[in-house]
């Protein structure tokens, strides 16, 4: 059986390098219960964005880079109980590209039985 792919769209930016571990951390928790769940998570800017400074001209690669994936997914999952400026314009390519968008806001993955739809 083929899995479907889903971008895990999560809070990246904080004030820290902490702070952004922290989200690191929480995104690849949601991204290991889509695999439990069956599908395939898509989420490299987990590790493209380890060691990079946080620049204006790094977060709009990034955000390319995003967005270049979403595209490709079958669904797009915005997961955490805040969703960024960054997540938003991820949904708006999702939407435009005809890719489902869900809204995942419990804090704790492995407690969540189903999707949240927007």
């Amino acid at each position: 059986m083929m899995r479907k792919s889903v971008y895990i769209a999560h809070r990246f930016n904080d004030c820290t390098e902490r702070g952004r571990s922290r989200n690191r951390g929480q995104a690849a928790k949601w991204a290991k219960w889509a695999r439990d769940q069956g599908y395939s998570p898509s989420c490299s800017w987990i590790t493209l964005t380890w060691g990079a400074d946080e620049t204006p001209e790094g977060r709009a690669v990034g955000l390319e880079c995003d967005v270049a994936q979403v595209v490709r997914c079958d669904e797009l999952w915005l997961c955490g109980p805040v969703v960024s400026p960054g997540m938003l314009t991820e949904e708006a390519a999702a939407r435009e590209a005809g890719v489902p968008v869900f809204r995942l806001l419990t804090r704790n993955p492995a407690a969540k039985t189903s999707r949240d739809t927007p």
